[in-house]
């Protein structure tokens, strides 16, 4: 009878020095509170590298300016159309414009660190980080580019015409872009090969590519208040929402269950694409005017979205104050936090 005592009390000290199994199978100790392996503390906290957002909203009076008003810089650069690496959620691709200088410049910024990396690339707009490791981007020069995230094997990939908005497929394989002087919207291989010519998207931009084969485009020609997305495999454009006439849709992306986000001056939302059903993550009251919310990119665990934010004060009837930054909040639209970038 104490033999099998002793072994019984032997037994339970095995599994308590070896842990148990957690819900999703993982094996934790009795002591062990450390997070899953697939998620990142830093982005949850940011506590050295972000502050919370100061929202005091006001209503700028530009209009009784008799002249055309004046932006004025006070800080040394503007932080422009972040992307999250998609293999790697602690980097963010970014633009960064000399507000001395007017110099554009492609950026990492490492979101655990703290530390930008300044590439030796002219990025001016449309920057998309692929699966494939490839930032793709538009130059000054107006043709699209592709660079590794460590500056070297910079590509140009087209050569004639305005081309914006270039964008990879989930796979990393099609590019897609507007040709914007003539309305032809291609897709190219990634080398910069014509694949296919999409009539349906015919003066149009594309804002992110779902894994469904599916292109947000956030406005009709002509108009600055309708989201649509192009379906490729079945040829066909369909509006999923709209806004009012003065509401220009600048941005969207594709999240979890084919919620598509878009962005607004003055507000971010989510619809669902099936059942049409928006839900308003955060909006400004009406006449409010004083920040503007231009481009975003959701992380690649669809628990955090990074914005580019406008903050602007008015010093007089005829000259505003504007400082661009970054922002980060959480996926349902709270713990908005402005992150502090290194010069």
């Amino acid at each position: 009878m104490k033999k099998l005592l002793l072994l019984l009390i032997f037994g339970i000290l095995i599994v308590v020095s070896f842990g148990c199994k957690d819900d999703d199978g993982t094996t934790m100790g009795i002591d062990d509170d450390m997070p899953p392996i697939d998620t990142l503390p830093c982005l949850d906290a940011l506590d050295s590298l972000t502050v919370p957002a100061i929202n005091v909203d006001t209503m700028l009076q530009l209009d009784d300016c008799p002249l055309s008003w004046v932006e004025i810089y006070p800080e040394r650069y503007r932080y422009l159309s972040p992307s999250f690496n998609p293999n790697n959620m602690e980097e963010v691709a970014l633009i960064r414009l000399d507000n001395q200088t007017f110099e554009y410049r492609l950026c990492i910024l490492n979101l655990c660190s703290g530390e930008l990396d300044v590439l030796e690339a002219e990025a001016f707009n449309g920057v998309d980080w692929g699966t494939n490791g490839w930032i793709l981007f538009s130059k000054l020069d107006l043709q699209v580019w592709k660079v590794r995230p460590d500056g070297s094997g910079q590509q140009r990939l087209t050569s004639i015409g305005e081309n914006s908005s270039p964008i990879w497929n989930d796979e990393g394989d099609r590019i897609a872009y507007s040709l914007t002087n003539t309305g032809e919207f291609f897709i190219l291989d990634e080398e910069g090969n014509a694949v296919d010519t999409v009539k349906g998207m015919e003066n149009r931009e594309a804002c992110d590519w779902s894994a469904t084969n599916k292109l947000i485009t956030p406005f009709e020609p002509g108009s600055a208040d309708d989201i649509y997305y192009f379906d490729l495999d079945l040829d066909t454009l369909i509006k999923i929402d709209e806004e009012g006439n003065e509401a220009y849709i600048h941005d969207g992306k594709w999240g979890k269950e084919e919620r598509l986000y878009w962005l607004a001056q003055y507000q971010l939302a989510y619809t669902d694409i099936n059942t049409k059903e928006r839900t308003v993550l955060f909006k400004l009251a009406d006449g409010f005017n004083n920040r503007f919310y231009r481009s975003f990119t959701i992380s690649p665990d669809y628990k955090h979205i990074i914005l580019n934010r406008e903050d602007w004060k008015q010093l007089n009837e005829c000259d505003v104050e504007v400082v661009h930054s970054l922002y980060i909040m959480d996926i349902d639209g709270s713990n908005e936090r402005k992150v502090l970038i290194p010069e």
